[in-house]
């Protein structure tokens, strides 16, 4: 066999950028597949996890290819990447400083809080004590006192 039917021609051609800089219009790599991308998602993380973004593209044959990955994992792509990744670099600069960060009061009885009975209370609920936010990590259980049945 010979070294250029075990390499991919594409490989050699198309930078890599990272997943989470992909945008709709740009051709990359999906699925092995080289695609235009339709639609990029971002789904959130949980907490402590990197965010994943979800890349719809269409393949040459015209079918829709999806593939899902961490926004910091690299991915193929073709034609000008750095501009490309200026531009999204100059979005994203632009989107904070539109940024409103005011606090608008609320309305009587907006509250996202809500009183629970004791019983109802399990382990993993979260749960304010004295005014703060807290997770319910044991629960314990006390028999009835001296007089108690």
């Amino acid at each position: 066999l010979s070294s250029s039917f075990l390499s991919s021609p594409s490989s050699s051609k198309m930078p890599e950028i990272e997943f989470g800089t992909v945008a709709v219009g740009m051709t990359v790599t999906l699925k092995g597949q080289k695609c235009t991308v339709t639609a990029v998602k971002t789904l959130k993380a949980k907490r402590g996890q990197v965010n994943k973004i979800k890349v719809t593209g269409t393949n040459e044959a015209g079918e829709d290819v999806n593939e899902t990955k961490p926004e910091n994992r690299s991915i193929m792509a073709e034609g000008d990447v750095a501009g490309i990744k200026k531009k999204v670099a100059a979005v994203a600069e632009k989107a904070e400083e539109e940024l409103d960060l005011s606090i608008a009061s609320s309305a009587a009885g907006a509250s996202k809080t809500i009183p629970v009975r004791a019983g109802e209370i399990r382990k993993g609920h979260f749960v304010c004590l004295k005014g703060k936010p807290c997770k319910v990590i044991a629960i314990s259980v006390s028999k009835t006192g001296k007089h108690g049945h």
